[in-house]
């Protein structure tokens, strides 16, 4: 397939997904209820490691997170706010805060550096950019890149 079909065919599938889970949330503030159960924590860190995608740029459906998927962002704004997310993941590390989790960020930004050495320049330093909230100096020169393993850590 062309990059372009690729795109196209991810961005509806993750469109997909985000749907069924804006219907879920209609009615009640958690997947299995008042309050947040099993289903919930097992959805809640796929649910944060999109939402850090689209924010950074890596997933592009056109619009931010919270545009896209309204009751997903308050899900997990709320979910987020749990001192047992808290616990897991770190303070600051959740969603609505304007910042991007580097962590998540650049270990995706490594798999894909590993995967596609050629969107190193095109889509990983813009996300690692935008996460870090500065511009990423590159510590080796294209050539060298692409006779190399990359490692996003060197960005950071």
């Amino acid at each position: 397939w062309p990059p372009s079909r690729c795109e196209s065919h991810l961005r509806g599938h993750l469109g997909e997904s985000l749907s069924r889970w804006e219907d879920a949330l209609t009615a009640r503030d958690y997947l299995c209820g008042d309050e947040p159960g099993l289903l919930d924590c097992r959805v809640a860190t796929k649910m944060y490691l999109s939402y850090q995608l689209i924010e950074c740029g890596l997933a592009n459906l056109g619009a931010p997170f919270k545009q896209v998927a309204p009751r997903s962002f308050d899900y997990l704004d709320r979910f987020s706010k749990r001192d047992s997310w808290k616990h897991a993941f770190g303070p600051g590390r959740g969603v609505g805060t304007g910042r991007l989790d580097v962590c998540t960020i650049r270990t995706v930004c490594n798999k894909f550096a590993m995967l596609c050495p050629h969107s190193i320049e095109t889509h990983i330093l813009p996300a690692l950019e935008k996460a870090r909230r500065k511009k990423v100096v590159q510590k080796k020169s294209a050539k060298e890149r692409r006779n190399s393993t990359f490692s996003a850590a060197l960005c950071l």
